[in-house]
């Protein structure tokens, strides 16, 4: 993983969510600790990122710390719990913050968990889920990062600052090559104590991790080390991702009167149809989740819905470095309807994302185009049933969950495509699971139910065109099991314009081998990818058809969900994991 890490503080509102404090107290006789800056980046016994993978001891930690207190003239020694080792990455983040504070006579910062840590949760959960790294959202008040926090009523008039661990692409790794390759452990996932050394001891001009201290650029040395030493009285970690690799810290100065909220608001918003005519995007029924309590009341602490913007296809930053992106802010112009002016061309996929003041948000697409079908054989890869039918829509608390299919079983496709048919044109539903076919011939066999990670053969009599039912289409990829040997499979509308390349990163960086891809009704037929005198290179462009259900050879297996983010018009969005 990649350090990012900034510091602003803006004047915003009071607040944090409180729970838990953690306070290491210092040796009397020791020599405090400056606050000054250092003259340079400790360069002694560990020099940069400190040294240790995952599991670090309790000792390793204080001596790595140590030394560096050491070299700034500082003898107050780092004493950390004894169970360090086995706290939550939140709880490591604060001991380690008030160990750096009360070394300094600062006054140790109390955890928010429920508010604010809801809110820093999510704008990691963001990263993770939309692949970009800055402190600005692209979807949670696009602007500076302490918006999304002070438009919550609770925290009018406080101030802010943050820091942020972050990883972004989800790709995977590659060789010198090119040729994907899993990445090697701790890549993605730093401990909190290298990251919190760094920020300290490592911030400054020279070889560093921090962007807005490289170069010609300044104005952001030792910013991270001075925004844990800052004037705050509240922190929020937020920690989020496969491999908790996404740390958002979100410091507050905050009324001595400020008493957080006993739970978080975990529950996403919910939206209606998406629709686009005119230059004009619309969403409507759009609402907070009634099952939170924190926008409730006469005085309410949270904003209900914060925001909605649109955005075509994929999250994308409009220039790297600028913290603007390709979200266009909607107003409301109804009770729960939303419109914003857009440009939609033919073949990209409408986005609408709401959320509200906790930072859950919940993006949904418009219903998908008609698919042709015809006579004989046609794979097709049905998308996600409505909300109405389930709960696996992408939201903070479920990405990634796969679904029943918009026709749940093999007996409603065959009605739903032979009613917009006007005939009885369906012969067959196939799908192959386990190595077998299991085939459904209406009135005649058994009905078996249909899920978004199975590719579906439909057999017709007559050429039709068909639309999956009209809902409000989850962004939520499907969970993909793959077994070794061939696999039909699916990554439903909207996951549009997948490529073999990026799919074989993803897997490679699970650790998996992909062999083979194919689109046909059989396996090594139509499209076929796969190396060519034991390389790939054939693939790098081709793309598995929209809508089409298709065929993996894997050399072993994986649970692989394909990433939203990573497919736009048969390119990937992002790679390995990058810094700015």
């Amino acid at each position: 993983m990649h350090l990012m890490r900034r510091v602003i503080a803006a004047a915003t509102a009071l607040g944090c969510l409180c729970l838990v404090t953690m306070s290491v107290v210092p040796s009397v006789a020791a020599a405090a600790c400056p606050t000054a800056n250092p003259a340079a980046n400790f360069t002694g016994k560990y020099p940069g990122v400190g040294p240790f993978g995952e599991g670090e001891t309790v000792a390793q930690v204080q001596e790595l710390f140590n030394a560096a207190r050491t070299a700034e003239g500082c003898t107050t020694p780092m004493v950390l719990p004894a169970n360090y080792a086995t706290m939550t990455r939140a709880e490591q983040f604060l001991a380690l913050y008030n160990s750096e504070r009360e070394a300094r006579g600062l006054p140790a910062l109390k955890l928010d968990s429920t508010l604010m840590g809801r809110i820093a949760f999510n704008h990691s959960n963001e990263i993770t889920t939309y692949g970009y790294a800055a402190h600005a959202s692209p979807i949670d008040q696009p602007q500076a990062f302490s918006a999304r926090i002070s438009v919550n009523p609770v925290f009018t008039g406080s101030t802010f600052g943050e820091n942020g661990a972050w990883s972004t692409g989800g790709g995977g790794c590659a060789n010198e090559q090119g040729e994907p390759t899993e990445c090697p452990p701790g890549l993605l996932t730093l401990p909190s104590a290298n990251i919190v050394f760094t920020y300290m001891y490592g911030d400054g001009p020279g070889e560093n991790a921090n962007p807005a201290c490289k170069g010609t650029v300044t104005w952001g040395c030792w910013g991270h080390r001075q925004a844990i030493l800052g004037t705050w009285n509240w922190v929020a970690i937020g920690v989020a991702g496969p491999h908790e690799e996404q740390v958002t810290s979100d410091f507050g100065n905050l009324p001595a009167s400020y008493t957080p909220p006993a739970t978080a608001d975990t529950n996403p918003p919910v939206l209606g149809p998406v629709t686009y005519a005119n230059g004009t995007a619309t969403v409507t029924g759009v609402a907070d989740s009634p099952m939170n309590m924190n926008d409730t009341g006469a005085t309410p602490l949270t904003k209900a819905i914060s925001d909605v913007v649109f955005y075509t296809n994929a999250i994308k930053e409009t220039t790297p470095g600028s913290e603007t992106f390709n979200t266009v802010v909607a107003t409301e112009s109804a009770a729960g309807t939303w419109t914003a002016p857009i440009t939609v061309a033919a073949g990209e996929v409408l986005h609408a994302v709401a959320v509200d003041g906790s930072g859950n948000f919940t993006d949904v697409t418009m219903a998908p185009p008609a698919t042709t079908l015809t006579a004989g054989e046609n794979t097709v890869a049905i998308p996600a049933a409505t909300p109405a039918a389930t709960t696996a829509r992408l939201a903070s608390v479920d990405s990634g969950a796969n679904a029943p299919a918009a026709t749940p079983t093999a007996a409603a496709l065959v009605a739903s495509i032979d009613r917009q048919a006007h005939r009885k044109v369906v012969r067959y539903v196939k799908v192959f699971l386990n190595g077998h076919w299991h085939i459904y011939r209406p009135g005649k066999s058994k009905n078996f139910p249909l899920y978004t990670s199975e590719g579906v053969d439909v057999g017709l009599s007559k050429k039709t065109r068909w639309r999956a039912p009209a809902g409000d289409e989850p962004l939520a990829a499907p969970t993909i099991r793959l077994h070794k040997g061939w696999n039909f499979v699916a990554a439903p509308y909207p996951l549009v314009h997948m490529t073999c390349h990026a799919t074989r990163f993803e897997l490679a960086g699970q650790g998996d081998r992909l062999e083979e891809i194919s689109v046909g009704t059989k396996p090594n037929t139509g499209m076929i990818m796969k190396p060519m005198h034991g390389k790939w290179g054939n693939d790098l462009m081709m793309v598995i058809d929209d809508g089409k259900g298709f065929w993996v050879k894997d050399a072993g297996s994986a649970t692989w969900t394909p990433s939203p983010t990573l497919y736009v018009r048969g390119k990937r969005t992002s790679g390995t994991p990058t810094t700015r």
